[in-house]
């Protein structure tokens, strides 16, 4: 408009005129969603609650009111019946609707078995072309199709990836892996509609890298455990939780020291094995067996950050085992603690409570075998000269780095002896 009009009519007739030029404006009453999984294309808006590694909890339909398009295929075998239920939503948005009218598509197409059972494939509406439920094109006549509002609700999802379009023997083992993390974080399906639905957020034409969920409604989340007390650090490497411990006595200028580890929280430890006597060979077996669990090899398949020190011991097999302490800050107690996937050579076990004497020592490069023997041989002596008689078990001797691998120069090692 020109502000150089002179009369509040004339601006007023201009306002009519553009109005009756360009028609009603429409008002968004929220901006549309977009998924990270196909950015491409609009979604049903939704907040994330939690979020581990393929694992998330998801409020959906907070903000926004989402309408449906949902069709019915007349078998269940999911191959027959989701081709049959989805074809007749594409046909929705592809001007079969009483509007004559092509909607834009959205992500993902859901897949949900039905009472009666056969399969519903449903899509949502975009907001960007539907702003409003009371706005949609009903269906055309004849069309086996509904419109439904997609109402609030908490989704449990599982996400993988598959190079063709997804198989139920797919979606059966992606659902089989949520229900195992629901049950270790005490969340509980909802009955319903929504108790199980497979999802696809790749077009059905595309061939790679093929984004799919299972979705499982799930009632509030409990709230946490409560931590016993705050995660614990060590200055020899201060970027990484440490099991906890309190100093009892030190001794030679502070390279000997007396502790009481696990005195205030029940800390868990994964240990990984090894089939090797050799100590070179057999702690990098071990320890590969621990990084594998950190980085995903869980049952959870959740990334677990890592801890310090990492913690050699012989075994009784004359083998050796690697040792991580689990972080406080992400399992408060032991029975949030995921287990091993199936045939890693590991165990995650409560760490207990232990006095440990530490002889502690700097290398260039990763310790030897005969730095750690020479650095318990000290040790050993200091403990026969105070009369301090070593326990035995488990944790009779100990070698321990507190520096990662890939460090040179100024790495931190010690050698524990358990003591009574």
């Amino acid at each position: 408009l020109n502000h150089n009009l002179g009369t509040t009519k004339e601006m007023i007739a201009c306002v009519v005129a553009l109005v009756a030029l360009c028609g009603t404006a429409q008002i968004l009453a929220a901006p549309p969603c977009y998924n990270p999984l196909n950015p491409s294309y609009e979604t049903i808006c939704y907040t994330t609650v939690q979020q581990e590694g393929k694992y998330s909890v998801r409020d959906y339909g907070a903000g926004v009111q989402a309408t449906l398009a949902t069709s019915f295929s007349t078998t269940f075998n999911f191959t027959q019946g989701s081709y049959a239920a989805a074809a007749n939503v594409f046909d929705y948005f592809l001007y079969d609707n009483a509007e004559v009218r092509k909607l834009p598509l959205t992500a993902p197409l859901i897949f949900r078995p039905t009472p009666a059972q056969t399969w519903a494939a449903s899509f949502a509406l975009p907001l960007s072309a539907i702003p409003s439920p009371n706005e949609a094109p009903g269906p055309a006549i004849g069309a086996n199709l509904l419109l439904q509002p997609f109402l609030q609700r908490r989704i449990a999802s599982y996400t993988f990836y598959t190079s063709e379009l997804a198989t139920d023997d797919d979606y059966f083992s992606a659902c089989a892996l949520l229900v195992a993390y629901l049950n270790s974080h005490g969340l509980s399906p909802t009955p319903g509609d929504w108790q199980l639905a497979w999802v696809t957020y790749s077009p059905l034409n595309i061939v790679g890298d093929r984004a799919n969920e299972c979705w499982i409604e799930v009632g509030p989340a409990p709230a946490p455990p409560a931590r016993t007390s705050p995660p614990c650090y060590t200055p020899f490497n201060p970027n990484f939780e440490t099991v906890c411990y309190s100093v009892v006595a030190t001794a030679q200028g502070g390279n000997i020291t007396i502790r009481n580890l696990g005195a205030t929280v029940n800390a868990s430890i994964a240990i990984g094995y090894s089939t090797s006597g050799n100590f070179s060979n057999g702690s990098t077996a071990a320890a590969t067996n621990i990084f594998s669990y950190f980085q995903y090899d869980n049952s959870e398949f959740v990334k677990i950050p890592t801890t310090v020190p990492l913690i050699y011991r012989p075994t009784p097999a004359g083998t050796w085992s690697a040792s991580m302490i689990l972080p406080a800050s992400r399992f408060p107690s032991p029975s949030a603690v995921p287990g091993p996937v199936a045939g890693l050579d590991l165990e995650v076990q409560p760490f207990g409570q232990h006095k440990i004497a530490a002889f502690t020592f700097y290398t260039i490069y990763e310790a030897t075998e005969d730095a750690y023997r020479g650095a318990c041989q000290q040790l050993s002596a200091y403990l026969s000269s105070q009369g301090l008689i070593p326990k035995g078990g488990d944790w009779q001797q100990a070698w321990v780095t507190y520096s990662t691998r890939q460090i040179i120069g100024n790495r931190i090692n010690e050698c524990w002896i358990e003591i009574s």
